[in-house]
């Protein structure tokens, strides 16, 4: 029921309006309901109800996509399988590829160059013989000696050979050429032992007179004299970078 109507039935029967649906009876004391509806509030319940029921659904929550596979490891390098000697007691094995001839006495010392592509020897008979260490054929005399010969050392490079001799004197040669570039004078004796520096600008020298001697290897001057032993000096060595000298004499000594 409208509120106009029950505004009616109120002044038909003396009644007085309580409220929404209530009317109060002046002349009995009796209260009547009546089961009227509001329009406007029903209305906009409607409204409301509608306005809910077409609201957007929200979109449902996605899950994330799975993270991207790693990429494979690549694999390191296998090394190179090294060769075991299946028993230790296994030694290298070395068998004779040549036997040169060619000197007419005693050799006193053989060396190969640096570089591996040349073979030195020096003998009693005053001749410096160079090889070829992969054919075993001569190549060719170094000649200019007048007495034996005890010693020789290879330049670093394998371009120069120096010899030490029994006539006093140390020669330095241009092996490619056969020539001597030097002659080292100053030994009062035999010289026995020779061997350049690794960087082959220093020679040292060791003579029967117990001396050693220093050389400019350019130059061919000795540079020093040192009275080292009492008996022949029978090796000398420069240490890597020619700050020391190491020799040995007869004499027992080092």
């Amino acid at each position: 029921m409208s509120f106009r109507r029950a505004a009616e039935i109120s002044a038909e029967t003396n009644a007085v309006l309580l409220g929404p649906g209530g009317v109060l009876d002046s002349q009995t004391g009796d209260t009547q309901y009546f089961g009227f509806s509001l329009d406007d509030s029903s209305t906009d319940d409607d409204a409301a109800s509608q306005t809910t029921e077409d609201d957007p659904e929200l979109p449902e929550r996605q899950e994330p996509p799975p993270p991207a596979a790693a990429p494979a490891p690549v694999p390191a390098p296998v090394p190179a399988p090294v060769a075991v000697l299946s028993n230790p007691r296994d030694r290298p094995h070395y068998e004779l590829k040549h036997t040169m001839g060619g000197h007419t006495s005693s050799i006193s010392a053989v060396k190969f160059s640096p570089d591996g592509s040349l073979l030195a020897s020096c003998s009693n008979d005053k001749v410096v013989k160079i090889w070829s260490p992969f054919t075993g054929e001569l190549i060719r005399n170094l000649n200019g000696h007048t007495k034996g010969l005890s010693d020789i050392s290879w330049s670093t490079d394998s371009v120069y050979l120096a010899s030490a001799s029994d006539d006093h004197t140390v020669r330095i040669w241009d092996v490619e050429s056969g020539l001597t570039t030097k002659i080292l004078k100053g030994h009062t004796s035999y010289v026995f032992c020779v061997n350049y520096n690794m960087t082959s600008n220093l020679l040292v020298s060791g003579g029967c007179d117990g001396d050693l001697r220093i050389w400019n290897a350019q130059k061919g001057k000795c540079m020093k004299t040192i009275h080292a032993h009492l008996d022949y000096v029978t090796a000398a060595h420069f240490n890597r970078d020619a700050t020391l000298i190491v020799s040995c004499s007869l004499d027992g000594l080092m």
